[in-house]
């Protein structure tokens, strides 16, 4: 985008994948056929094997979502990938030459969005419950609840469903962003700032002087600073479908939060024989 140039990437590993998902400028990709999973970089063409979905324990072998710890290349042994799996959408975990995922306490909530923040993995569920999880700890799968965003909270007059979430970070800030949707159309977010460690929280309503923009979608969601990326609207957020559903739109849209509406979507066809996975977003590599 700061080049506003485009470039097609042709022999992507893999060729069958059924879902690619994002975090740092690199892809977790699920291959269709075996269930394989790698980590790759689409212009560094590295590529790091990591255990197939068939080695978790249940039958649903899908991944939802995915974030790092760090970056694959500056830490090749030293660096955690974590997930949201399955059918019920609960955490997991896996190292480098670990020959299994880890799966994590179970939760009685489905996930809807995960973020790495000072060593921790924070996890945000479909009750707008947000967990802490302390994976370099002693008790790496255990999950420990921080923070509740109070219904009264969203004010709106749709609720969002299930994976129309999102936990963010932004300048050490944590964030829950809503996104409600109608017959699968976009109409609003709402934005919440909050504070693990007082329990506070209050809703974001001005963005005339924020100078930021949020990318959101099957990527780990992320918030950026404008004064490099002139090229991207200020004060908008970057969205995908990403509802998860059999038929998917590959549609890119920028909503405003100055205006409160929608841009119309850019349709986006969809790489190779991934038919049923949205387009996503990959930031800059770390």
């Amino acid at each position: 985008m700061s080049t506003k140039k485009a470039r097609k990437m042709t022999n992507f590993y893999p060729t069958d994948g059924k879902r690619y998902l994002s975090c740092g400028g690199w892809i977790l990709c699920v291959s269709n056929g075996s269930g394989d999973v790698c980590l790759a970089h689409p212009v560094w063409r590295a590529r790091i094997e990591l255990p197939g979905v068939n080695t978790f324990p249940d039958d649903d072998v899908d991944i939802a979502k995915m974030v790092l710890s760090g970056s694959p290349v500056r830490k090749i042994d030293d660096f955690v990938v974590m997930v949201i799996r399955g059918r019920n959408r609960q955490l997991g975990f896996s190292r480098p030459g670990d020959k299994s995922w880890t799966v994590m306490d179970s939760w009685a909530g489905w996930f809807c969005d995960i973020i790495y923040h000072n060593g921790k993995l924070y996890a945000l569920d479909s009750s707008k419950r947000v967990v802490e999880c302390d994976i370099h700890g002693p008790s790496p799968t255990r999950i420990r609840q921080v923070f509740s965003l109070p219904s009264s909270a969203s004010d709106a007059a749709a609720v969002a469903v299930i994976g129309m979430y999102y936990l963010v970070e932004s300048c050490g800030k944590f964030l829950i962003v809503i996104r409600h949707s109608m017959h699968r159309t976009t109409f609003l977010f709402e934005v919440f700032e909050f504070d693990v460690k007082d329990g506070s929280h209050k809703e974001i309503k001005q963005f005339d002087k924020w100078n930021k923009a949020m990318f959101l979608g099957l990527n780990s969601s992320v918030c950026i600073e404008l004064s490099d990326w002139d090229v991207v609207n200020p004060n908008c957020i970057y969205f995908t479908d990403d509802s998860r559903q059999n038929v998917v739109i590959p549609v890119v849209s920028v909503y405003s939060l100055i205006s409160m509406k929608p841009t119309k979507g850019l349709y986006v066809p969809p790489l190779g024989a991934a038919f049923h996975t949205p387009p996503t977003w990959v930031m800059p590599s770390f």
